[in-house]
């Protein structure tokens, strides 16, 4: 992700956090399955990978990224910036796709944005500070269910039994 939001000056750590979050449990809900499995807690700023700090830490000894901080529209950015390039065997081309996609989608949106953003949302809203967010919760909404939304997952039920 650091890689190829090299060019986006409002990338930073916070923005990393949005978009693996993201990437996890959009790819939980439409996969059936997370990319990494990690886990994600409720933040001041919205979701965030609970051991980023020794992610970072690790990677930071082992020589694979080095952190640069900067001002950015009024605030201190933090960002990762790789010194190696990714290794992307690990990862199936729906995930990369997937990652791919939201990189494109919120190119040059600001942390801020889309830490508000992510406020608004069920699975933050709903998760105590610095509790994990399950990844089900990627299936709440917060809009009014419609009789086509009760049919469709009536639809469902009896296709997968549920």
């Amino acid at each position: 992700v650091a890689t190829k939001c090299e060019r986006d000056p409002s990338f930073g750590a916070i923005k990393l956090n949005k978009i693996l979050w993201l990437a996890d449990f959009l790819a939980y809900g439409e996969f059936g399955k997370p990319i990494t499995g990690a886990e994600y807690c409720a933040l001041e700023h919205g979701p965030a990978l609970r051991l980023f700090p020794a992610i970072r830490a690790d990677m930071e000894r082992a020589g694979d990224i080095i952190m640069r901080k900067r001002e950015m529209f009024g605030n201190r950015q933090i960002r990762v910036v790789p010194l190696r390039k990714p290794v992307l065997a690990k990862f199936t081309a729906q995930e990369i796709a997937l990652v791919d996609d939201l990189i494109a989608a919120y190119e040059g949106t600001t942390a801020t944005a889309l830490s508000n953003w992510t406020h608004r949302l069920h699975a933050w809203q709903l998760t105590e500070y610095k509790d994990t967010i399950p990844y089900q919760a990627v299936f709440l909404c917060g809009e009014d269910v419609t009789n086509s939304d009760r049919a469709r997952a009536k639809e469902l039920g009896i296709a997968h039994e549920w």
